[in-house]
């Protein structure tokens, strides 16, 4: 996988929601390898973040068939 379009719903503390677009990219050949997104509506409508991989767990099989899922047990989301 290398550049792969996402969409999705925040749902904050409050109990309110914002929807958002990004794109993930997980081929280190193709830049960092890192989430970027746009929160579409609600809190922080307009706001632009990256979530940063800490610990991310990949397919057993990763080498041999490529990335199939990225599971992240620790990660780091900057909001600009």
């Amino acid at each position: 996988m290398t550049l792969s379009r996402v969409a999705g719903t925040f749902t904050w503390n409050t109990g309110e929601v914002s929807d958002y677009v990004g794109s993930v990219n997980t081929d280190p050949r193709q830049g960092v390898v890192e989430i970027n997104f746009k929160v579409k509506n609600g809190p922080l409508s307009g706001d632009t973040g990256t979530v940063a991989p800490v610990v991310a767990r990949t397919n057993a099989d990763c080498l041999t068939v490529g990335l199939r899922t990225l599971d992240l047990e620790a990660f780091q989301i900057v909001f600009q």
